[in-house]
């Protein structure tokens, strides 16, 4: 298995393009966001994200010229994902739909992201494509594990917003800075812009990551299930303990998002929305030969006019595994 991918890398690295794609082994990832560590279950209440981040030789051949040939890249990876949102009014126990809070929003959805290198930037092109409304089993899923849990049941889920496509274009951008260190304890910034298309959000963004431990370079990407405060990374396993502590703030402006607007396309409950948005988070990620593990604290700021609180907390768990 190791022969075979060093054989297609090195087929690739002889070819007539210059670029060097990632010659890393494929990577399995979950993500899970949840405000049940802060004692709350409501807003963005919960989050979960499986992905798959594909070696060079997985990926498509159309997709390898595209990267290649049309954007230039230096070194790039596939990332697929499948996950599911869900977003939920303070009142869990109503019936009647609550016009003067938050709508009920489960999202569905798979997504691609295509991360690439060009010199000192790092690039991301993201698409997504899933479901609103009932048919993203967001209802079901909560229940379930409200089941499980032994806690009470949520009643208002016949209210959410109708079905609907989820459809969403983004795109991202970086120029990591080394702040101070050589390669054995090292503090980098990623200062990060980035663009957003769609009904699951319209709007621009601009932040930086912080992030300080020893060999920063390839190690493993803090992956979000909302890719709000996730610049572009490309990860490299190693065979080596790895960790850093990293630390970062997004702002955004943000014209349509249908967890807070609702449907766009039929009539739904919504909220008045909050343009300017902020987010924060703090966190340690440390990893060793195949396995990575992540744990962090998301704050974030007021996103409906309805929010009772000025900021909403998270906590969140990144578990990861290298096929080889």
């Amino acid at each position: 298995m190791h022969r075979s991918l060093l054989l297609i890398c090195g087929i690739i690295l002889a070819g007539p393009t210059l670029a060097r794609p990632v010659c890393a082994a494929g990577t399995f990832s979950f993500t899970f966001e949840n405000d049940i560590a802060f004692g709350t279950d409501r807003e963005y209440s919960n989050g979960g994200l499986f992905t798959y981040t594909a070696d060079v030789g997985q990926a498509p051949g159309f997709l390898r010229r595209f990267a290649i040939e049309d954007l230039g890249a230096e070194a790039f990876q596939l990332r697929y994902g499948v996950g599911q949102r869900m977003y939920t009014p303070i009142n869990k126990t109503a019936t009647e739909p609550l016009f003067d809070e938050r709508p009920y929003v489960g999202l569905l959805f798979g997504q691609i992201d295509l991360n690439f290198e060009k010199g000192t930037t790092v690039h991301r092109l993201s698409a997504l494509l899933g479901v609103f409304g009932p048919a993203a089993l967001a209802g079901r899923t909560q229940n379930f594990f409200h089941r499980l849990a032994n806690t009470e049941r949520v009643e208002g889920w016949a209210n959410q917003i109708r079905n609907e496509p989820a459809l969403n274009l983004n795109y991202d951008v970086t120029r990591p800075v080394r702040l101070a260190g050589e390669t054995a304890l090292d503090l980098d910034a990623e200062p990060f812009i980035g663009l957003a298309f769609g009904n699951v959000s319209t709007g621009v963004r601009a932040g930086f990551v912080l992030r300080f431990g020893p060999y920063l370079d390839g190690q493993p990407t803090a992956v979000s299930v909302r890719s709000r405060l996730e610049p572009p990374r490309l990860f490299r396993p190693s065979d080596s303990l790895r960790w850093h502590v990293h630390a970062g703030f997004v702002g955004e402006a943000e014209a349509y998002s249908s967890t807070v607007d609702g449907n766009l396309f039929r009539s739904s409950q919504s909220a008045p929305d909050k343009t300017l948005q902020w987010e924060s988070r703090a966190g340690v990620m440390a990893s060793i030969g195949r396995y990575w593990l992540g744990l962090s604290t998301t704050i974030q700021s007021r996103q409906h006019q309805l929010q009772d609180k000025a900021t909403h907390k998270l906590g969140e768990v990144r578990l990861g595994i290298s096929l080889f």
